[in-house]
Formats: C-alpha cells, sequence, structure tokens
C-alpha cells in the first residue's frame, strides 16, 4: 500500500463525452466560414454574420460538457437524467437549425438566384425556430440546476452513467 495514496480522477460520463463529441463538429463547420472570410478580406460584419453561430455553439457545447462534468463527477449532485438527455436533444436541435443552413447553401452546386433567396429565407426560418428550441433548452437546464442544486430530486435522481 503507497505511504500516499492518490485519488483516482473522476472518469466522465457519456452524457459528457456526448456534449464533447458533438462540440467538434460544430467547430469544424467554422472552416468553411473562415476561407470564405480571407476572400472577404475580414470585414468586421462578415465576422459576426458568417463566424459567430458556429463558435458560439461550439462553445456552449463546451460549456454544458463541463458543467455536466463537475455535477456528475466531482460535486456527485443528484439530477435527472433525462432532463438531462432531453437538454442535449434540445440544444443539438437548436444548433443544427442554427448553423446548419450556411454550410448547406455553400455545397448546393448551380442554383438559380431564386433558388438562393427561396433557400436563404427557409434558413433563416429555421433559425428563428433554432433560437427558440435553445430557449426552451436553457429552461430545461435551468430546472434542472435548480433541482440539483437544491436537492429536490431526492427519489428519482440517478447518477448520469
Amino acid at each position: 500500500m503507497p505511504l500516499f495514496p492518490t485519488p483516482s480522477a473522476p472518469k466522465p460520463s457519456r452524457l459528457v463525452l456526448t456534449w464533447l463529441i458533438c462540440a467538434v463538429p460544430l467547430g469544424l463547420l467554422s472552416v468553411p466560414e473562415w476561407l470564405e472570410l480571407r476572400r472577404l478580406r475580414f470585414m468586421l460584419v462578415h465576422i459576426f454574420i458568417l463566424l459567430h453561430p458556429a463558435l458560439s455553439f461550439t462553445v456552449l457545447f463546451l460549456v454544458f460538457a463541463g458543467v455536466y462534468f463537475l455535477l456528475d463527477d466531482v460535486l456527485r449532485l443528484p439530477y435527472r437524467r433525462r432532463r438531462a438527455w432531453i437538454h442535449f436533444a434540445l440544444t443539438a436541435a437548436a444548433a443544427v437549425m442554427v448553423v446548419g443552413p450556411r454550410p448547406a447553401l455553400a455545397v448546393l452546386p448551380g442554383l438559380s438566384s431564386g433558388q438562393i433567396e427561396t433557400l436563404t429565407n427557409l434558413g433563416g426560418q429555421a433559425n428563428t425556430w433554432g433560437y427558440v428550441l435553445a430557449l426552451l433548452s436553457f429552461w430545461v437546464f435551468a430546472r434542472l440546476l435548480i433541482e440539483a442544486v437544491a436537492g429536490g430530486v431526492s427519489g428519482r435522481a440517478t447518477r448520469a452513467v
């Protein structure tokens, strides 16, 4: 037996790993936007419009991975696992609806200007619904966090695996 035993490092749960894994493709979606920005000579408005959604959702996924790691593995607070997965699903759907339309337009070849305008309008509607889903996701997360910190889920909470 060692003289000074070292505590074992907490192992991240599947939920934490899912948040981390989903942050990678969101970050990669910003790469074509950087290439387009080089062509536009880095005007500030283009940086905000083109790059902001992909990077902000990437950071959001990384932050939630950290929060769930703290809740589950460091602080060991009980929370509702099903609600955590609902939160993940809502946030992922919001990210797809907000970030997805721009790269999709970039890869569709040979579109007429009318088709591009129609698809851009549909993308704007998808963005709007994506932000609505993001707000709903924050509400679900706020309830989960309040219940975990207050300890109000005693019999129904499970530790995420």
